[in-house]
């Protein structure tokens, strides 16, 4: 079951380990944090409560903390090319969905995350 975790710094998961011996790393970038654990729903909590600390560490020692990313000045726009018969192919899903080819390819590549 995947855990839903509201953290405002990215980060990456990378699998480490191999079948017989699962393992993942999580690399968070604007605390230089890293994170190891057996499955990516785990490295997901622990890359929570690593941020946690980690604010909770500079505001004890007077540090500063780095701005949530989502305040970073993106603004959600991605421009994208693909080819034509897949855009076709995704507009004709979008449409079965009753959603925008926007809204259908925002949904599912936030559903992969």
């Amino acid at each position: 079951m995947k855990t839903e975790i509201d953290i405002p710094y990215s980060y990456t998961i990378e699998n480490i380990g191999t079948a017989k011996d699962p393992a993942y790393k999580a690399y968070i970038p604007a605390i230089n944090g890293v994170v190891y654990d057996d499955t990516p729903d785990a490295v997901n909590e622990g890359v929570a409560e690593v941020i946690k600390d980690y604010i909770r560490d500079c505001k004890k020692s007077g540090r500063s903390i780095p701005p949530p990313e989502r305040t970073m000045g993106r603004s959600g726009r991605l421009a994208l090319r693909i080819d034509p018969v897949i855009h076709a192919r995704l507009v004709g899903k979008a449409s079965r969905c009753g959603k925008s080819l926007n809204r259908y390819i925002a949904d599912t590549l936030a559903a992969s995350l």
